[in-house]
């Protein structure tokens, strides 16, 4: 489309508009470009210093090694989150295992001694809750954690709901025909991690991780072991990682903080303890990289990425400022330092400017 002609008076006023525009912006970008950095002040605490206690949280220790934390929160009103955190995840999976510390977590849905079959999604359903929202679970290299979200306005249901996780704890019973069923659920997530972008993300961390056992357990697992999800070899995993010993009850809510203690002590104090504990190992990732660079390529990406990946010494002050960059429509990331639950000897800090090919470029005579 061609465009409309304009008058001599209108192309100054618009000069002058530009003129005016450009100089405000200078003004600011010197200021801005003068100006201290705030956006992330130092920090010389170090990295491995314990944070500290809230004193509005209950907590403890019981006879098997369950912690627990238990705290009184008014909002939202009416409400109690739970949380029970297994210190045990893929990373711990034997070969004959890979993928199902992942299945394990679906199968406690799927039955336990007190609640069989699918009597724990009906019951938390019956109550108002929704499977998804209310109702989950996530399992990660390093731990699974099983939540829900319950009223507390309903006389029981608190209660009910830390029997459900405890249950969970230690009595989940592997029904082969839930297996069944339960196997084709978790091949379809399997399938639903097949994107470009997830094959990247392994080939990184491949990179990244080598040498250390992360890069050999990611959490989704291999497609010979989903596909035959042996029962047997799933319920080796809970045995040998499901203990009290490495499990935290978390419950926070509208609620009397000290009633609701008792019930977590009454509840999970039922927890057996193993005769013959595995030691739960510390599985550390690599430390300070030697200095490389790489390019890692997908057919079916539909971006650009070019990443800086600084690996640090954990003792390092942690103060990482963001970046802003609109040359192409684009981002530049930050991430502070990480490693798989602090086990690692190192931190890393990258810095990413992304571009989208898809993205319409922006030209003069575009219209």
């Amino acid at each position: 489309m061609s465009p409309t002609p304009r008058s001599g008076r209108e192309e100054t006023a618009a000069v002058l508009v530009a003129i005016a525009l450009a100089s405000i912006g200078a003004v600011f970008w010197l200021r801005n470009d003068n100006a201290p950095a705030t956006c992330c002040p130092p920090t010389t605490r170090s990295l491995g210093a314990a944070i500290p206690a809230d004193p509005g949280v209950r907590t403890g220790q019981l006879v098997n090694g369950l912690r627990y934390f238990v705290r009184a929160n008014k909002a939202p009103k009416q409400r109690a989150e739970l949380r029970l955190v297994v210190n045990a995840g893929a990373v711990l999976e034997e070969d004959d295992q890979r993928g199902l510390a992942h299945a394990v977590e679906h199968m406690a849905f799927r039955g336990t001694r007190k609640f069989p079959r699918r009597a724990v999604v009906d019951y938390l359903q019956s109550i108002g809750m929704r499977a998804g929202e209310d109702i989950n679970a996530r399992t990660n290299q390093d731990e699974a954690v099983y939540r829900f979200t319950v009223p507390t306005n309903r006389p029981g249901v608190l209660d009910t709901a830390m029997a459900i996780l405890a249950d969970m704890a230690h009595d989940v019973t592997f029904d082969p025909e839930e297996a069944r069923t339960e196997g084709g659920i978790v091949f379809s997530e399997w399938r639903s991690t097949r994107g470009a972008r997830d094959r990247l993300s392994h080939d990184r961390d491949a990179l990244l991780l080598a040498g250390s056992r992360y890069a050999k357990r990611p959490t989704i697992g291999d497609t010979v072991v989903l596909r035959r999800f042996d029962v047997r070899a799933m319920r080796r995993f809970y045995t040998d990682w499901y203990r009290p010993e490495l499990m935290a009850v978390v419950v926070v809510g509208d609620f009397d903080a000290p009633t609701v203690e008792q019930q977590v002590k009454r509840q999970f104090s039922v927890l057996p303890t193993s005769p013959t504990p595995r030691a739960r190992p510390s599985v550390d990732v690599p430390g300070v990289l030697p200095s490389r660079a790489t390019t890692l390529t997908d057919a079916e990406a539909t971006g650009d990425a070019c990443v800086a990946v600084v690996s640090t010494p954990r003792s390092a002050t942690a103060a990482h400022c963001g970046l802003s960059d609109g040359a192409h429509s684009g981002v530049v990331a930050r991430h502070p330092e990480r490693t798989p639950r602090g086990r690692g000897r190192s931190a890393w800090v990258s810095i990413a400017q992304r571009r989208n090919r898809l993205a319409r470029d922006r030209s003069p005579a575009g219209g």
